[in-house]
């Protein structure tokens, strides 16, 4: 797990590789203390510095951008709800 921060905007970007998968995110953790090196992990919503022992609450993302990660990114996602409205109509 590759972990960035932005100090400025206080946003950590994560990139996983999971069975060749690359997943990129970002989530927003406003009060996070980490430095370069610092092993990050982030789970039940918050985000916990291995390195210090401290934890930190992250902001959980909107529905709409949630339902596009939920789906599997945008294409899956448009397809999904097209294939709603034609079953609707």
């Amino acid at each position: 797990m590759d972990l960035s921060t932005d100090s400025a905007a206080k946003r950590v970007r994560v990139r996983v590789n999971f069975s060749g998968k690359r997943y990129v995110g970002v989530v927003t953790v406003p009060d996070i203390e980490a430095g370069e090196g610092d092993e990050l992990e982030i789970a039940a919503g918050r985000l916990v510095n291995q390195t210090t022992g401290k934890a930190f609450a992250v902001v959980p993302l909107p529905k709409s951008r949630q339902a596009i990660i939920d789906a599997g990114g945008l294409i899956a996602y448009t397809r999904r709800r097209m294939r709603e409205a034609q079953a609707k109509a």
